[in-house]
C-alpha cells in the first residue's frame, strides 16, 4: 500500500554521562510494553541529550501540508513516559 504520513512527536532527553551515551557505546533500541513501542537514538548532534519517541505516538494520520505542529500536553505525557521510567 501507500505510504500515509503520520504525525510523530519526538524529545530530546539530558543525559550526564557522555561516554555511556555516546553512537559507539549505547545502540539505537526499542522497547516494546503494555504501553506502547518506544525507540530511542543516542547521542548526535545534540550533544548531552538523547533522543526517544513512541512508534505510532497517537496513531494521527495526516497530509505532509495539513498537520498538528502544536505540542499538547497529552503529547508530551506520552513522549516522556517511557523516558520518566
Amino acid at each position: 500500500g501507500l505510504a500515509v504520513p503520520e504525525r510523530q512527536v519526538v524529545g530530546w532527553f539530558p543525559h550526564n554521562s557522555p561516554s555511556n551515551f555516546a553512537p559507539s557505546s549505547f545502540p539505537i533500541f526499542i522497547l516494546s510494553d503494555d504501553v506502547g513501542t518506544y525507540y530511542g537514538f543516542p547521542e548526535f548532534r545534540a550533544k548531552g541529550m538523547m533522543k526517544i519517541a513512541r512508534f505510532g505516538h497517537l496513531n494521527q494520520d495526516c497530509t505532509a501540508n495539513e498537520f498538528c505542529r502544536e505540542i499538547t500536553e497529552e503529547d508530551i505525557e506520552v513522549r516522556n513516559w517511557w523516558a520518566c521510567k
